[in-house]
């Protein structure tokens, strides 16, 4: 089910990132480009930290073995990787070709949430990034066997995700279609979600996500990317003012 749930998250969000791209007059053939360096570097960044924060767990010893190497690659992804190794296959594309990324990211953003909204869809099927001990309205217990434990009430934390997910793509997709505000759309995703898995961080229940003092390697990540948008949302304030006492002085 988590295959199928992740095919499904590509092929919709590529459908609806498809039809705004030929909305706004863009070329379709340069979306199929950016869509397949982005699944691609997307997937390659997802395994990588996943390794990385799980370095400790593996097993050196068979790490030439092709049966090992099949399971270390088969499973275990970690979505901040991916968006990183996703945006840093844009920034090549960028500087090697004569597309314009940016026009395409900025009308084709909501497919990020859409195709990470069936992701914690399928998380939830498979039962890993389960949620804490829980017995409240909407737990979930696992019965067959399953990355989750099995017959303890959790909370559905992936369900929840896959929630805001989909409404942070409703609010893009309206900014971009009906008022053509598809660089506020994506700050408005990247502000949103890192508030969003920040705080949901603290109803995970699995231990594969790594920890570092207070905070989660995702928290951290969380973190690091607010700073970046805070700092770059200042830059631009202090750009416009200082352009704004230019103009009123000459």
């Amino acid at each position: 089910m988590y295959g199928i749930m992740i095919s499904a998250g590509i092929i919709i969000a590529g459908a609806v990132g498809y039809k705004l791209v030929i909305r706004e007059g863009l070329s379709e053939d340069d979306f199929f480009i950016l869509s397949g360096i982005v699944l691609l570097f997307g997937m390659f960044g997802a395994k990588l930290l996943y390794l990385i924060i799980n370095w400790k767990e593996i097993e050196w010893g068979k790490i030439l073995e092709w049966n090992y190497i099949q399971q270390l690659l088969g499973g275990g992804f970690v979505f901040y990787g991916g968006l990183i190794g996703g945006i840093l296959g844009l920034v090549l594309v960028n500087q090697i070709s004569d597309i314009n990324v940016m026009n395409y990211v900025k009308t084709a953003i909501p497919c990020l949430p859409i195709a990470h909204g069936f992701g914690r869809i399928g998380c939830f099927f498979a039962g890993c990034c389960y949620g804490i001990p829980y017995d409240g309205p909407f737990c979930v217990d696992y019965q067959a066997p399953t990355l989750a434990p099995v017959g303890i009430s959790l909370f559905p934390v992936q369900l929840l995700e896959a929630i805001a997910d989909f409404l942070i793509a409703v609010i893009i997709i309206d900014l971009i279609v009906k008022k053509g505000q598809g660089m506020f759309g994506i700050y408005l995703y990247l502000t949103s979600y890192v508030i969003i898995r920040f705080l949901l961080e603290n109803f995970r229940g699995d231990s594969e996500r790594g920890r570092w003092l207070l905070f989660s390697t995702s928290q951290w990540i969380s973190l690091g990317i607010g700073c970046i948008i805070g700092g770059f949302c200042l830059f631009k304030i202090y750009k416009k003012r200082r352009r704004e006492k230019w103009e009123l002085h000459h």
